[in-house]
């Protein structure tokens, strides 16, 4: 997917090329500090599977549900008022420096879309449950191919985006399908 991201923003020109690069670091920032809780979740989802103790597995999912959608709104209010302070740290180039001001938008949103997706993927990562981590990847993937076909070779910028929040989204959605399968198979 980043492959396919990348290779299309550098069609969108220079500018685009390195705002969208200035945003997918943020984004990765972003992504590691929501999985931190992650991983947290993932050492307490082991032990509640391994000690068959379901209240201790819906103790780490109501928990990180909770941490999760405190970080991710703390983060998004963060790059709601003060993007371009954060831009200002990537860039002194002033026409990259407003695309991304243009497109921080995206960075508003990603964490919301997708903290919960990472948080799932600990909690499966305690699980040992790889397979179902996969299947909703591909989804979201499917999900973000459709996108980009839709709006085909004159996809702007924030289409692009769009299309990666859509698989971020999708990554959310699909991988919350899966929960019940490790409640079912576990406890």
């Amino acid at each position: 997917m980043t492959v396919t991201f990348t290779t299309i923003g550098a069609r969108l020109g220079e500018t685009a090329l390195a705002a969208n690069a200035i945003l997918l670091q943020i984004h990765y920032l972003m992504a590691y500090l929501l999985g931190g809780f992650a991983n947290a979740s993932s050492i307490v989802v082991g032990r509640s599977i391994g000690s068959k103790q379901f209240p201790l597995f819906k103790r780490a999912l109501s928990l990180s549900l909770f941490w999760g959608t405190l970080s991710a709104c703390l983060l998004s209010l963060i790059m709601l008022l003060f993007d371009e302070g954060i831009f200002n740290f990537f860039t002194t180039i002033e026409e990259v420096k407003n695309a991304a001001v243009d497109l921080g938008i995206w960075m508003v949103i990603y964490p919301i879309a997708g903290f919960w997706a990472l948080q799932l993927e600990g909690i499966f990562a305690g699980a040992t449950d790889a397979k179902s981590v996969r299947n909703s990847i591909f989804f979201a993937l499917l999900a973000f191919v459709i996108v980009i076909i839709i709006y085909g070779k004159g996809i702007s910028p924030h289409e692009l985006w769009l299309s990666f929040t859509v698989f971020t989204l999708g990554r959310t959605v699909f991988l919350s399908m899966y929960v019940r399968k490790i409640e079912r198979s576990n406890f």
